[in-house]
């Protein structure tokens, strides 16, 4: 993956990943010709129309190649600070984008490669619709990613260099409710979805006109703790409001990814008698504040990734 500077210009590719449960997905619109000639037939040709694809993968979080995800799902620039390790903070942009060919609070479109084991598919103007950040006490921290792109072309594949740091396992965690530890929680989800959209326009090629994201949505965030008194259910039952909710992960070598919600909103949540235990569902979202927000406005998330690269992604 690499950010563009003009969107839609492919640009050489900085970051690499690998990947699980890869899945690119030409949507090429075909143009039915129904028009009756007097037959018992309802379609007599088809014409080739506008064409996006989609690509879909997973992957480990690495903590030296993460941040240029965040950056593709957030969009704001990378603010760099500390002499070894640095920090990274990544939140959401709110603001104008110095991206040339873009819209105001656009994240930046990013080129993508591709190798299937056939051929090296370059994928220019991607915008990512979403990234699920997912996992649970006995797996590796994995991030889902999804996005919309104009069409592939084969190119000759570059040499890749992947991240030489560890995957970070979700054991090695640091998750706080309103500034307390819990260490009961089992697994959980922090989505952050664009609901991006390829829109159509006559532009005199089959690629749509631009691959927008819409608002950042934190939604659907998902914790699992188990349960030993009533003090998370309440959140939800009490409708509790202003808690800050952190979670940081570390893989151990110095290296860490941490998000943080300033104050997040307390949705549908249940006890989960399945087990021999009981545990308790949380559903959650960011509450837009002014503390998370790094380039304007207000925003319900901003991230922090501590590791050696010096300079912004």
């Amino acid at each position: 993956m690499g950010a563009e500077v003009t969107r839609g210009t492919p640009v050489a590719l900085s970051h690499f990943f690998p990947l699980k449960s890869p899945d690119w997905t030409p949507d090429l619109l075909m143009l039915e010709d129904v028009g009756i000639r007097g037959s018992q037939a309802d379609v007599y040709d088809q014409v080739a129309g506008m064409r996006s694809d989609t690509f879909q993968f997973d992957t480990s979080v690495y903590a030296d190649t993460f941040p240029a995800l965040l950056r593709a799902a957030l969009g704001s620039v990378d603010t760099v600070t500390g002499a070894g390790p640095y920090t990274h903070v990544i939140g959401v942009l709110n603001q104008a984008s110095t991206q040339t060919g873009t819209a105001a609070g656009q994240p930046p479109a990013q080129t993508l490669g591709y190798f299937d084991g056939l051929d090296f598919n370059q994928l220019p103007a991607s915008q990512l619709d979403s990234l699920s950040l997912k996992w649970s006490a006995t797996e590796l921290l994995t991030a889902t990613m999804k996005f919309i792109c104009n069409p592939a072309t084969q190119i000759t594949a570059p040499t890749d260099t992947f991240s030489s740091v560890p995957p970070i396992p979700t054991w090695n965690a640091v998750l706080s409710i309103g500034g307390t530890p819990v260490t009961r929680m089992v697994s959980g989800e922090f989505p952050l979805l664009r609901n991006t959209k390829a829109i159509p326009a006559v532009t005199g090629t089959q690629a749509y006109y631009l691959n927008f994201a819409g608002p950042l949505s934190t939604k659907g965030g998902k914790i699992t703790v188990i349960m030993e008194a009533d003090t998370e259910l309440d959140y939800f039952l009490a409708n509790t409001k202003g808690l800050a909710l952190d979670a940081k992960w570390s893989d151990g070598g110095g290296n860490s990814v941490e998000l943080h919600y300033n104050a997040v909103l307390w949705g549908k949540s249940k006890k989960n008698p399945g087990k021999e235990w009981m545990e308790v569902d949380l559903t959650f979202q960011g509450q837009p504040n002014a503390t998370d927000a790094v380039a304007g406005g207000l925003a319900a998330i901003k991230t922090t990734t501590i590791n050696s690269v010096s300079s912004a992604y």
